[in-house]
């Protein structure tokens, strides 16, 4: 049985600006507040919010050994 374009399409990707506010709280603790985040959607996967860093305290995260590509 042979395959079809449409087996092989790639999951469609939209950036939407977030209508609300976004808030993320680690611990009780506000890490992030933005009303100018995206959101990421792609086929299946859950969906992804992306905040402007001056919406983020930096000051509160440190950096790991994972890294992805």
């Amino acid at each position: 049985m042979s395959e079809t374009a449409t087996e092989h399409r790639k999951p469609e990707i939209s950036v939407l600006q977030e209508p609300g506010r976004v808030t993320v709280r680690v611990g009780g603790v506000v890490v992030a507040d933005s009303t100018s985040a995206l959101v990421l959607t792609e086929g299946r996967l859950p969906p992804r919010h992306y905040l402007p860093v001056s919406d983020v305290k930096m000051e509160l995260l440190h950096p790991t050994v994972l890294s992805t590509h």
